[in-house]
């Protein structure tokens, strides 16, 4: 039972204890798995899990790079977050940006931000996100630049910066980095999201470079807001892809 005011809207610790308490036995869990050399796929629920999800799959490697593709920045600190929700805070977390509250089971290495690649971003708090990643130094690229550049060159850059003096790479994949006319069954839709033919050709690209891939996660799935089961069908071929080659 947790007080009905982790649910205020504007509580900035809403639903604390509860995410800590999943997240150290998801921690705990996914530490098992990659400390006897298995990948885990971990499916979420909102972007919260990676705390405990990347966590675990550094403090077996020591030293990992992150690529992070999202929508949003997931870079706020109880500080700068205007809702409270913890899911726009997890990716400060694991790069050890003013989250003590969130990470206290931790016993080992964070990720080094100079080694942190965002990927499809769109929808940043400013100024108090943006700063924050600015400050940290995670490189961040936006639907704009892989509209620019390309999105095989986006791909190949990110994981030179993730792998670059590191044991590998842990990938956390947000569904809403898709624009939500194609995947609309997420819970922060943001317009001007990466395609499909983009989506699965990352994972196409994941497949090539496995052997840095130490850890994935796969969330924000909402069937709650998905139309005709398009985002459904979408989550299920892209993890389908995941398992087969993996």
């Amino acid at each position: 039972y947790y007080p009905i005011k982790n649910f205020e809207k504007n509580n900035k610790y809403k639903n604390l204890k509860f995410i800590n308490s999943f997240n150290k036995k998801l921690y705990n869990e996914s530490y098992k798995t990659v400390k006897n050399n298995i990948l885990p796929l971990t499916i979420g629920g909102d972007h919260s899990i990676a705390i405990g999800s990347a966590l675990a799959s550094i403090k077996k490697y020591k030293n990992l790079g992150i690529i992070w593709f999202d929508a949003h920045g997931d870079f706020n600190t109880f500080q700068t977050t205007t809702s409270g929700n913890i899911h726009g805070l997890p990716f400060a977390a694991i790069c050890n940006y003013e989250q003590k509250w969130l990470t206290n089971y931790h016993n080992g290495n964070f990720f080094n931000p100079k080694n942190a690649v965002l990927v499809g971003a769109r929808d940043i708090d400013t100024p108090g996100e943006l700063d924050n990643l600015k400050k940290a130094g995670v490189t961040i690229f936006s639907t704009n630049d892989i509209k620019e550049q390309g999105i095989d060159t986006i791909y190949k850059k990110a994981f030179e910066i993730a792998s670059a003096g590191t044991n590998g790479i842990h990938i956390s994949f947000d569904i809403d980095v898709v624009d939500p006319s194609i995947a609309p069954g997420v819970s922060t839709p943001a317009k001007n999201g990466i395609s499909l033919g983009e989506a699965y050709s990352f994972v196409d690209y994941m497949i090539e470079n496995k052997t840095k891939i130490k850890s994935i996660d796969f969330v924000e799935f909402n069937p709650i807001n998905d139309r005709e089961n398009k985002t459904k069908k979408i989550s299920i071929e892209i993890l389908n892809k995941i398992i087969k080659n993996f």
